[in-house]
């Protein structure tokens, strides 16, 4: 399999919600057929900005707040953030990045975009 450029989707998150981006992998001709994610891991990240120097706003690797990022069955990956890690948000906007790192060490950007933060009341 041959690395595609990302898909792009912008997304809102929610401060003190829950948050969850769910998309499924296909590959082939469409309809195509669901990713193999065996061996596989993924990360997740949201950055100030769109650039290497950016600053990780949140991540699947470190500290305060915190997401997941889950490879399922069939191709699907579901990244969630809990109401308790939106709540701990105090940036207003920023970029995040979905990477999946294959069984032969090779990794890929497969997802991206802005985000936007909505306040609560």
């Amino acid at each position: 399999m041959n690395e595609p450029s990302p898909a792009t989707q912008n997304v809102v998150i929610y401060t003190g919600q829950s948050w969850t981006f769910k998309f499924q992998m296909l590959t082939g001709t469409a309809p195509g057929t669901p990713v193999d994610f065996t061996g596989c891991s993924a990360e997740f990240s949201i950055t100030d900005k769109q650039s290497p120097t950016a600053s990780v706003l949140i991540t699947t690797k470190g500290a305060s707040p915190t997401a997941t990022a889950t490879l399922l069955t069939d191709g699907w990956v579901e990244v969630k953030i809990t109401e308790e890690n939106t709540s701990l948000i105090v940036w207003k906007s920023g970029f995040y990045t979905i990477k999946v790192t294959w069984a032969n060490g090779d990794t890929w950007r497969v997802f991206n975009g802005a985000v936007t933060v909505s306040f609560g009341a």
